[in-house]
């Protein structure tokens, strides 16, 4: 069960955020989520 501080802490973006949780909490909702490979994130650094 997740608690009311939790949706509080995904609403307001925290950082520290546990991802078992959120995905639980997208799973609920009835939503997919992907994540895709970078083939190169070089430039995110510059």
């Amino acid at each position: 069960m997740l608690e009311t501080v939790f949706f509080s802490e995904l609403e307001n973006a925290k950082p520290t955020l546990q991802f078992g949780k959120v995905f639980h909490c997208v799973e609920m909702l009835g939503i997919n989520v992907y994540a895709l490979y970078r083939e190169d994130d070089s430039e995110m650094y510059t």
